[in-house]
């Protein structure tokens, strides 16, 4: 019997190496695209489970129906291995009436920008991502055109710290999509939180 030649063991190694580069990382959210309706996720606000007609299908979301009382919000508490990077992602698109107001001073975030802050904020932006702990909120914003197409809002957390600002170790984050006060609607039909 005749032994493979070095080329296909070469290619068979590139191969298995080239598999492990590609594995999707798992995303730490529990159904991140909706198709369970609202399980996992907690809500403050009117947030429903639907589904939207594209392209001669439905496709999954939570509808954030904005207030013009308070903020609109749904979130869901997560592990986080310590000072790892995390990637977040969220999908989402606006009614044509969206229609945030303005919250005399208070400044709305940038959306090519990163905030850390404590306490809480909760400035007039289109949509809100939040990742927080016991004792620091991180934001990013994203800019939703009324009417618009879905809209991609990202950004990655390097090196999260594992204590919080007293010293105690965190194993646990909650991330939080926040709708601003006014009036409207947005649809989210997917998130994600992985580390990278």
């Amino acid at each position: 019997m005749r032994c493979p030649s070095f080329h296909v063991w070469a290619f068979l190694l590139v191969a298995l190496a080239s598999s492990t580069l590609f594995v999707q990382a798992e995303n730490l959210l529990k159904n991140p695209d909706f198709t369970d309706g609202k399980k996992k996720w907690k809500t403050e606000g009117s947030v429903t489970h639907t589904e939207l007609k594209e392209g001669g299908e439905l496709t999954p979301v939570l509808e954030m129906s904005l207030s013009t009382r308070r903020p609109t919000e749904f979130y869901q508490k997560f592990d986080l291995e310590p000072s790892k990077t995390l990637y977040v992602e969220v999908i989402a698109k606006a009614s044509e009436d969206l229609d945030v107001a303005p919250q005399p001073g208070v400044d709305k975030f940038s959306p090519r920008g990163s905030y850390l802050f404590n306490p809480p904020q909760r400035p007039p932006n289109d949509i809100l991502i939040e990742i927080s702990d016991v004792s620091m909120w991180y934001y990013r914003a994203g800019e939703l055109p009324p009417g618009g197409d879905w809209v991609k809002v990202s950004f990655t957390f390097d090196k999260l710290s594992d204590t919080d600002a007293r010293g105690r170790d965190l194993d646990e984050r909650t991330f939080r999509i926040i709708a601003p006060v006014g009036n409207g609607k947005i649809w989210v039909k997917s998130v994600t939180a992985e580390l990278r």
